[in-house]
């Protein structure tokens, strides 16, 4: 049973298998529930071949609960929690994983937001680039709690009164300038201390405009009975509650129109706020994080928390498989240069220079042409991969009209655990997509997990001739597995 917060991670195996006996019988209804949700989303959304069990037609009778290569962590509605970890025995350790999130971190958010959402919501299938909201969400919520209880001095304001009596302090320059008028005036001061200040003003008014697209989330999440069920909906319904109560507390909801008569998008205003709240750091905090939402920027340490755990589980297959990506796309970069972002994913990067007549482009997840041999097999009505897709293929094209496609697949798994039938559609992938060279071969690479100490092996078959490449990759070897794949494609291009 599980009693607060319990850890699971496959220690001996690929992925741990829940067994109905180790959660209580809420928790496990509602964690098969959460499975089926993210399996029917991810054969939507993406084709994971590697998706997680049980289905939802499934559910009643399942004795297993399977989630794959997800993890992070999930609260219950009975409040214990559930984390997932990564197996650091056979795969990844801490180092691998902290730099996969913070590198697909940085890389995204180098591209703009649409291509920035576009990630999120291959990372998140259930909130996908509205997670972003609930992350802004939970540092408002945290700064706020902080301000409270620290010290924003009340503006001091000074009116002055011209009376027959001293209303207060009086301003003796402009009383004796009357009387020698000939007025028996008196020029006074009085000071008002006025709580209703800026960075009360710019509260009420940050945590209005959160509630906006956390309840266009909730709406979305709201419309299915199931996804009611799940933590995500829990999550947001808590945001949501925290910032109407925020809003609408007797003290601010009289100010609450007060707050849209001021730009709050106003630099200089902005610097006022910052000027009355310099006794309060987390106010301060809140500033920079407005200026974020404003721009409709993510900062990176909300993209990274995001990837890193969030508000559900993270298919760890895809953030590897868009690490490598980025990975492909470095070293590509280091003999091409720069390179041109499609504006969402999939879609296709190009390289802007040639290099000795040679350019180069990388598709992700789309599907280029088809090779002469598939066209042919179509046109007898013969089916080769079904439409499927490889993660990756690269192709270079010479100045000749001479081209060659490389079909590169990423494997979260060790190599024992790519069998016959990840090898079987992969070699459809090559016969569908890649081109013959002038030996007649086809040849395609794997990335895989694995800290064997040979990096780089291949394994081939014959009718026709394929060359499969296995490159072991991630971040601890990285420094080892970049040059083997640079010398891959130096190979390939002398061909053309």
């Amino acid at each position: 049973m599980i009693d607060g917060m319990r850890r699971f991670y496959g220690p001996y195996t690929e992925y741990h298998v829940f067994k109905r006996d180790e959660l209580k019988e809420k928790d496990w209804g509602e964690l098969a529930i959460y499975a089926a949700v993210l399996s029917k989303l991810c054969s939507r959304q993406y084709d994971l071949e590697e998706r997680p069990e049980p289905e939802e037609k499934d559910i009643a009778q399942s004795q297993e609960i399977k989630l794959k290569s997800f993890v992070g962590s999930y609260t219950f509605n009975s409040g214990n929690s559930l984390v997932i970890e990564y197996n650091r025995k056979n795969k990844i350790n801490d180092y691998d994983f902290n730099s996969i999130t913070r590198e697909i971190a940085e890389w995204g958010a180098m591209f703009g937001t649409p291509f920035l959402k576009s990630l999120l919501r291959i990372c998140s299938p259930i909130t996908g680039e509205d997670e972003i909201s609930l992350a802004y969400s939970d540092l408002l919520i945290r700064y706020t709690e902080n301000a409270l209880t620290e010290y924003i001095p009340p503006v001091i304001e000074r009116r002055r009164y011209t009376t027959e009596v001293p209303l207060g302090r009086i301003h003796m320059p402009r009383t004796i300038s009357l009387m020698a008028q000939g007025q028996t005036r008196f020029v006074t001061e009085r000071a008002k201390a006025n709580i209703f200040t800026l960075p009360v003003l710019f509260q009420i008014r940050f945590h209005s405009e959160m509630i906006k697209p956390l309840k266009h989330l909730q709406t979305r999440l709201e419309s299915s009975d199931t996804l009611k069920q799940i933590q995500p909906s829990r999550a947001i319904f808590r945001s949501v509650n925290y910032h109407t109560n925020f809003v609408t507390e007797r003290s601010r909801v009289k100010l609450f129109d007060l707050a849209y008569d001021v730009d709050f998008a106003d630099t200089n205003v902005l610097n006022e706020v910052r000027e009355q709240s310099s006794t309060a750091p987390s106010v301060l905090d809140m500033v920079n994080l407005w200026e974020a939402f404003l721009g409709r920027r993510a900062l990176l340490s909300l993209i990274e928390r995001i990837l890193r755990a969030g508000y559900g589980l993270k298919p760890l297959c895809k953030l590897y498989e868009l690490w490598c990506l980025r990975v492909i796309l470095d070293v590509l970069s280091e003999l091409f240069g720069e390179y041109v972002a499609p504006r969402r994913l999939p879609g296709e990067f190009t390289f802007k220079k040639r290099l000795k007549g040679v350019k180069a482009q990388v598709l992700y997840n789309r599907s280029p042409r088809r090779s002469m041999l598939v066209k042919g097999l179509k046109r007898k009505g013969l089916g080769v991969s079904a439409g499927k897709k490889p993660d990756f293929t690269v192709k270079f094209s010479g100045s000749l009209g001479k081209s060659i496609t490389l079909v590169l697949d990423a494997k979260y798994r060790v190599p024992q655990n790519i069998g016959n039938e990840d090898l079987a559609r992969f070699f459809w992938y090559l016969v569908d997509y890649g081109e013959f060279t002038e030996e007649n071969k086809l040849e395609g690479l794997f990335f895989h997990v694995s800290s064997v100490p040979k990096i780089h092996e291949t394994v081939w078959r014959e009718k026709p001739e394929i060359i499969v490449h296995l490159l072991s990759m991630k971040p601890s070897n990285i420094s080892r597995s970049k040059p083997e794949l640079r010398k891959l494609f130096s190979h390939l291009m002398t061909r053309l």
